[in-house]
């Protein structure tokens, strides 16, 4: 089962980063294209950084719950940022 769903997320990540592309391409002002660009690798990079060595640790020392709390924290975060490069866009 590990096997399937691993190569099932290994072929959506595959598909999905070349359309991940040119959807902050076509979004982006042009004059921003670069910064929107580096913003969308950097989340990936991230999250490819964090995620294994983060969820490794909530797995080994049962605070699954507190974990879940602080990844929705997170989208609050994001959003922040968001409004924020809405501001200085405008």
């Amino acid at each position: 089962m590990a096997i399937a769903a691993l190569g099932v997320f290994a072929i959506a990540i595959v598909s999905y980063t070349p359309y991940a592309v040119a959807l902050v391409s076509d979004l982006a002002p042009a004059s921003q294209r670069g910064v929107y660009l580096s913003i969308n690798s950097l989340c990936w990079a991230c999250g490819y950084f964090i995620g294994p060595i983060l969820g490794g640790w909530v797995l080994d020392n049962g605070v699954t719950g507190t974990y879940w709390i602080s990844l929705a924290f997170s989208v609050v975060i994001t959003i922040m940022i968001l409004q924020y490069l809405q501001k200085v866009r405008s």
